[in-house]
């Protein structure tokens, strides 16, 4: 997906429109810029190369193909190990309402705070390894950008995939399943 518009912070390594007035992740939120100056988007915080939608409560985190590897992980573990979503339910932690057990009830807290925890912790990991790789790349930033058809260019040209991205996530996984 070519976005000429789109740029990768050469501080953060989040996704931002290229124009000033834009922020992303190393810059607080300005809830009066324009929707136009806002971008609705980010890398895969998996394998940074594929463009994902971010709106609303069933933002995904990952690209379907990475999505799906999640998936796959987290069964083969029986619990959550990369969340999928930023919403609770996309990563399998949910409870119903008619609950008054307190076990239970501190059961969801724990799982909701661990997938909390994992999501600002894979989204972390996610820019950092676009951040990472525009250096081994050689991937120059230009007043503090780099525009996504560059970044991902040099990746193609270098031959990253995302299954090998994936491949080396996984590997990289403290408690595999």
């Amino acid at each position: 997906m070519n976005q000429p518009n789109v740029v990768v912070c050469a501080t953060c390594g989040r996704l931002r429109a290229n124009k000033p007035e834009t922020r992303c992740g190393c810059q607080p939120p300005n809830e009066e810029l324009s929707a136009e100056a806002r971008i609705p988007s980010r890398l895969c915080a998996i394998c940074g190369l594929t463009i994902v939608g971010a709106v609303g409560r069933w933002t995904r985190l990952l690209c379907v193909p990475c999505m799906r590897d999640a998936q796959a992980l987290n069964q083969a573990a029986g619990r959550l190990v990369v969340p999928i979503g930023v919403h609770s339910l996309m990563n399998g932690v949910s409870m119903t309402a008619d609950i008054d057990d307190d076990a239970t009830i501190q059961r969801f807290a724990a799982n909701l705070r661990t997938m909390n925890i994992g999501i600002a912790e894979l989204q972390e990991r996610g820019a950092a390894g676009v951040l990472q790789r525009c250096h081994d790349l050689g991937v120059v930033p230009v007043e503090g950008v780099v525009p996504i058809s560059s970044y991902l260019e040099a990746c193609t040209q270098a031959g990253i995939t995302r299954e090998l991205a994936m491949a080396n996530f996984v590997a990289t996984l403290e408690d595999p399943p």
